[in-house]
């Protein structure tokens, strides 16, 4: 068994950060899971994340997107699909079209 090295991309997010987030998914009808050492694995590395927002729709509690940050960026990604990058949580916020259905 080989050790993983570990990264560690996401900072925290700032508290006026979260409570905008709060008030768009309340606003579109999401819920948010804030998740601490979020971490992602792969076979010979892993990356962890300070703080990921998740985006929940449904009783199921189905997660649509995540949001993470750095200190130069914001990056919103579907599960199945691609991190798109912005200067802040407003941007990434104004930008998002979350959708009822496949993607």
């Amino acid at each position: 068994m080989t050790e993983r090295e570990c990264h560690v991309r996401g900072l925290a997010f700032d508290i006026a950060d979260l409570i905008l987030v709060r008030y768009w998914a309340e606003r579109h009808n999401y819920r948010i899971s804030i998740r601490l050492d979020h971490g992602v694995f792969a076979e010979e590395h892993a990356e962890e994340y300070e703080e990921v927002i998740a985006f929940l729709e449904g009783p199921s509690s189905l997660c649509r997107l995540i949001m993470w940050r750095d200190a130069a960026a914001v990056f919103v990604q579907p599960l199945a699909g691609r991190a798109r990058q912005y200067k802040s949580v407003k941007e990434a916020l104004d930008s998002m079209r979350l959708r009822r259905g496949p993607w």
